[in-house]
Parts: C-alpha cells; structure tokens; sequence
C-alpha cells in the first residue's frame, strides 16, 4: 500500500515497506558507543502520543539478548538471543555485523526487523521493500527536488521559488544543485501535463467525438509560472568569479592600410 502524500494504489499480494517496520540498527547503535561487552540499551516506539512497544537490550561480547514486548494488545514479552558477527576494516579495526536469527538464513546483516509476533530478522527473511521501490518516475523527481532543496535550505515544495545560495556553500556546488533542481522541476511539470491529460481522455470530459490531442490540451489548465523555475540571475557572473576565469581578450581591428598615392594625384598642379 502506498504512503501518504504517493500516487499507488492497494494490491492485492504487497509486500509492507522497511519503514513500517520497527528495526535496530547496529551502525547506528556504534555511533553511539551503546555495542560495548556489558552494557545495553533500550527503544520505545510510540504511535499518536502513546507508547505502543519497547525493547530492552543486553550486549555481551558474541551476541546480544533482547526482550521486546508490545503494549496495548495483550501480547507476552518475546525474548531473542541474536549472535555478532565482525570483519576486519582495510586500514584497522573492524566492523560489527547481525547475523539474521531466521531459520535457514544466517545472513551477515546491519538491520534487523521485527513482525507482530515479535520474532526478529533481515529484510530479506520478512519479505520487505524499500520505500523507493514503489516509487514511479514522477515520485522519484519529487525526492529528488526535495533533498536538493534541504540542501540549499529552502522551502519545501516546487511552488516557492527561491534562488539565495545558503551560507558557506561554494558557488560552484551551489550553481550545479540549482541547475539539477531546475532540470527536475521542467520535468516534474511535464509529467504532470502529461497525466492530467491521460486523465482528461480517460475520463471524456474533453470531445469524446475527437479524441485528439488538441482538445486534451484545452481542458489542460497551465502550470503556474512559479512551478517552472525561473532562470537564475547573474550566472555568467557569478560562474566566473566563483571559477576565476581570465576575461576574454577583446579583438583589436587594425587600421586598414593605405594605399600610396598615384604621382598626379600628388603633383600640385603647374601654373600654366
């Protein structure tokens, strides 16, 4: 089933998403220095305000004992053992791993995820998706424009134009993100066109006789002139005080040269 805010629709056999599901990360849990022998740590996960689930973890020196228990349905506390695995690293040390506690698997994993039963595995063993999966091309745009436009800082959503180059960012960076951002918008408009008008055939609401092009496009509102990124101001300036390039030598035109004059053109005239 598709996400709020996406174009896809319910079908029959889906598989859920790896963002549905509860998980651990053990990068994460490295990051944040709580995979050291002795220790632990815990989870809760809330929904709405409330607390729906909780884990308690213990970290040895091979594995790890969780206790995971959900709240609210009645269900009893789900104890699980999950063994570490770690590969050396090309310049020292090493990196840990989950080995996926599933039967027949054994997988060398760094996420673990867990169904309503409370049993734990990889993506694989619980038949999950990620997310840009179930994306079309004109969803995958829209992420896209959407992470260049946390990079730069500004507001989200195509139809706030904005053209300011964030503190401390290079104008060379900054000139290829907006050029890709634009690039992406151009194309998000067209699809969009070009759907609204698949949808106007479909639905009759144009001349059902002609079925031609020309009439979808008349039930076709425009885009809104902010929805098209406009032109950026300066650029040329702005690339080659960024760049540093040399300013191009100006063509010197040389005088024509003269021809000699003829000898009676030069002779002044003899008194007669």
């Amino acid at each position: 089933m598709g996400w709020a805010g996406s174009r896809q629709r319910a079908s029959w056999g889906a598989v859920d998403c790896t963002e549905d599901r509860r998980a651990i990360d053990i990068r994460e849990l490295q990051r944040r220095n709580q995979m050291t022998p002795g220790g632990g740590f815990s989870r809760f996960w809330s929904r709405n305000g409330e607390q729906v689930a909780s884990l308690w973890a213990r970290v040895e020196s091979n594995h790890i004992k969780l206790r995971y228990r959900q709240i609210g349905d009645g269900s009893p506390t789900v104890e699980s053992s999950i063994t570490i695995t770690r590969t050396p690293q090309h310049f020292g040390g090493e990196r840990q791993w989950f080995q996926c506690p599933a039967r027949h698997c054994s997988r060398r994993v760094a996420n673990l995820y867990v169904d309503g039963y409370g049993a734990w595995g990889c993506r694989q063993c619980h038949k999950l998706a990620y997310r840009s999966q179930r994306e079309n091309g004109l969803d995958r745009k829209f992420r896209k424009v959407g992470k260049i436009r946390e990079k730069l800082k500004w507001p989200p959503g195509i139809v706030h134009f904005a053209d300011t180059k964030p503190k401390w960012m290079r104008w060379p960076t900054y000139l290829q993100l907006a050029i890709k951002h634009d690039h992406l918008v151009k194309g998000i408009v067209g699809d969009m066109r070009e759907e609204i008008s698949d949808r106007a055939k479909r639905s009759g609401h144009c001349s059902s006789n002609s079925g031609s092009d020309e009439s979808a496009r008349g039930c076709i509102r425009q885009a809104p002139a902010k929805a098209v990124a406009k032109p950026r101001a300066k650029t040329m300036a702005a690339i080659k005080s960024a760049v540093g390039t040399k300013p191009t030598k100006k063509a010197v035109v040389k005088p024509a040269a003269t021809q000699p004059h003829s000898a009676a053109e030069t002779t002044p005239p003899t008194a007669s």
